[in-house]
């Protein structure tokens, strides 16, 4: 009998022990699992913080890109044609005249001229089937007309046309050439490069600098 209660006694001793020992187990599980979930919140702090500062650095990226960006436009002015309810970028050096009507009836166009009206850039602008004059060109010399590249007005991707005679550019027409008219955004165009007052033989308009301007002059055209 003495014997089965020291018998006794030690297993209880041994499962006192072994409970003992997994409470110590349960807790260190747990206080691990605290000390993980800690980490982790940290870690989501840390990269929230991350993320928003990136998304600062962007921002401020950004602005300061704004900030230098060049308008294409700085210095020139801007020519409204309120009837036609139209508007055009032009070199503030560059002088303009308007044009009512011609020896053929109403008109509605406008020519830019540089400092040395040595060049002129002729713009009209009517709504498709009106029978407003918008070019004052009254014929075309001797040459071919060849397509030499595309500049975008009011969206539309438009045709640049050289007439060519002797190996010269004489004309720069926008659109299909020889005086006609494109259609951009429901309107009729004409515009084109030309040099009056230059001698006819020795012009030549491809790749000069009257030429670039030409271009930002017609493809700033903005509907009011």
């Amino acid at each position: 009998m003495a014997e089965s209660k020291k018998i006794m006694v030690i297993v209880a001793a041994v499962l006192l022990v072994f409970l003992a020992i997994l409470a110590a187990g349960e807790g260190a599980l747990l206080w691990q699992g605290k000390q993980n979930r800690a980490k982790i919140e940290l870690l989501n702090k840390r990269l929230a913080a991350f993320e928003a500062a990136r998304h600062k650095d962007a921002a401020k990226a950004a602005k300061q890109a704004a900030a230098k960006a060049v308008d294409p436009y700085e210095g020139w002015l801007t020519y409204n044609n309120s009837p036609a309810g139209y508007s055009l970028r032009y070199p503030a050096d560059w002088t303009y005249v308007e044009t009512a009507s011609t020896e053929s009836g109403p008109a509605n166009f406008v020519t830019f001229r540089n400092p040395d009206q040595k060049y002129a850039v002729s713009f009209g602008l009517r709504p498709a089937g009106s029978d407003l004059m918008t070019s004052g060109r009254t014929g075309l010399g001797q040459g071919e007309s060849f397509q030499g590249g595309t500049v975008t007005i009011l969206g539309e991707l438009i045709d640049k046309t050289y007439h060519v005679n002797n190996g010269h550019a004489l004309v720069v027409f926008y659109g299909p050439g020889a005086a006609a008219a494109f259609t951009a955004a429901g309107n009729e165009i004409n515009a084109e490069l030309g040099a009056p007052g230059l001698d006819w033989e020795a012009t030549e308009l491809r790749g000069i600098p009257e030429e670039a301007i030409s271009d930002k002059i017609v493809t700033s055209l903005s509907m009011n």
